[in-house]
């Protein structure tokens, strides 16, 4: 069995990972940069909208595979299901929740608003042809199937390997401390931490560290 796994930069050794196990059960992989294949639009790479279809079609009718999983919102999705592909979608968060904060905030310019719009078309394209929707978390599947109860929706179980951490020397932690483990891509879940200037206020003896 053949399974091609796609994605963005941000999750790849994640991906890279998943494909090793894989491996392990006799399973061959390879993980690819969606965005090498398949240009965006709209998209901040310009060179990509002069990418031809023919490195996507080689890469098909080379590696054949029966199955491909990818990990992000892309173009490279959806022509993976035209081309008959059985399509599996990993949905690392709450999609949904994030374009209406999106549509807030980054892109509450008229012409940004509708440049991105074409994007979730796209989308809904994707999440409407996938074979199955794989979850990350029972949270997630359960908003998934809101949007879409016929989909065939699983949870997918991914951990998080402490041999791939690092020590970063010189820093000492003062404590009691709590440490905040966020990331800042959009505003609807970083918001959440300004309730922090309560907690502070009352817990003035604990320090706090975001990561």
């Amino acid at each position: 069995m053949r399974i091609l796994i796609g994605g963005g930069i941000t999750f790849l050794s994640s991906l890279h990972a998943f494909s090793e196990k894989l491996s392990e059960c006799g399973v061959e992989c390879k993980v690819v940069m969606d965005r090498d294949y398949i240009a965006d639009f709209p998209s901040k790479e310009v060179k990509g909208l002069f990418r031809s279809r023919k490195k996507f079609e080689r890469l098909l009718s080379t590696f054949k595979p029966d199955a491909v999983l990818i990990d992000s919102m892309s173009k490279f999705g959806l022509e993976v299901i035209k081309s008959g592909t059985p399509l599996f979608l990993l949905v690392r968060g709450n999609y949904w929740l994030q374009n209406e904060w999106n549509l807030k905030t980054v892109y509450k310019n008229w012409l940004k608003g509708k440049l991105v719009k074409m994007r979730f078309k796209v989308d809904e394209q994707i999440f409407d042809g996938a074979t199955a929707i794989l979850a990350l978390g029972n949270y997630i599947a359960d908003v998934a199937k809101e949007h879409y109860p016929e989909k065939n929706i699983h949870v997918f179980k991914e951990g998080i390997e402490s041999s791939n951490w690092y020590i970063e020397k010189g820093v000492e932690l003062k404590h009691p401390c709590v440490g905040l483990v966020q990331r800042a891509g959009w505003w609807g879940k970083s918001s959440e931490m300004l309730i922090l200037k309560k907690i502070l206020g009352k817990m003035p003896e604990v320090n706090f560290y975001w990561v």
